[in-house]
């Protein structure tokens, strides 16, 4: 029983670091202005393209570094697509393509026939931002790491409701 505890430890662990990777760094632009932000990727609702600038909502407003003046729940970056989701979402996990212009976490949109719909908690005021059109060539990968966060998510809950329960360290 002991081994089993100390497995399921250790993948609990190993997975927290999937669904909430350290902060990364970004140079973005802010009001007009250059700024660094410290984004976490568990923060991320969508990135969205309009041409050249990326778009990144983020679940709650943040500030950029050094500061505390100004935040903002939406940045801008002049990075090509690539780029941006590759330095957001390095395992390539939360983040999943919905059409050419569009990624979005996992977390925080559920599969409704040919759209996803935005978790109505998040509260997102831009409607062009809670029902997306999800192209069909990417339904299967969105339906696979949904799945998959979900399932690591509840085994995560499922741990640490034990650990509480039986005053265990978390």
């Amino acid at each position: 029983m002991l081994n089993l505890f100390n497995s399921l430890n250790a993948i609990t662990d190993e997975y927290s670091c999937m669904l909430n990777p350290l902060p990364v760094e970004v140079k973005a632009s802010y009001q007009n202005r250059s700024e660094l932000f410290k984004i976490r990727l568990a923060d991320i609702i969508g990135v969205f393209s309009e041409g050249r600038t990326k778009i990144i909502l983020l679940k709650e407003k943040i500030s950029n570094i050094g500061s505390d003046e100004r935040t903002t729940n939406i940045i801008y970056i002049g990075k090509n697509f690539k780029s941006v989701i590759n330095d957001l979402d390095k395992s390539n996990f939360q983040l999943c393509k919905v059409d050419k212009s569009t990624f979005i976490n996992v977390k925080y949109y559920d599969l409704n026939t040919d759209s996803i719909i935005c978790k109505k908690e998040l509260g997102i005021l831009n409607v062009e931002y809670k029902k997306l059109t999800l192209n069909s060539k990417y339904k299967a990968d969105f339906i696979q790491k949904k799945q998959t966060f979900n399932r690591i998510y509840s085994l995560q809950k499922l741990f640490v409701d034990y650990k509480l329960k039986n005053g265990l360290p978390i």
